[in-house]
């Protein structure tokens, strides 16, 4: 009985801070063949997003030339506006930035 209160107990107190991650979002994609805005052909984009259970939001774009070969620098937003978990909106939102990247 007493290890069956213990259970009850634990699950309860461990409860709240299992809500703060019900409600998070996180994907990542890799795109291969890019042409970015400075005429660099064949580059690769790495974008991870995601969103915490308490709101927060962050967009990191990384780019590279073909092959990984070279780092070319990010971009990253924490704007909820740029947030997205599909695919070919993040993609076209790291090229739209790419200019804005930091090296």
């Amino acid at each position: 009985m007493r290890r069956l209160l213990l259970i009850v107990l634990l699950v309860a107190a461990l409860a709240p801070a299992g809500a703060a991650f019900a409600g998070a979002e996180h994907v990542k994609f890799t795109f291969t063949g890019q042409t970015f805005s400075d005429g660099t052909q064949n580059g690769v984009i790495t974008v991870g997003a995601k969103k915490t259970g308490g709101g927060s939001t962050t967009v990191v774009c990384d780019y590279y030339t073909e092959g990984f070969q070279t780092y070319l620098g990010q971009f990253q937003s924490m704007d909820p506006d740029d947030f997205s978990t599909n695919a070919e909106t993040l993609r076209e939102f790291c090229l739209a930035n790419y200019e804005n990247r930091v090296p």
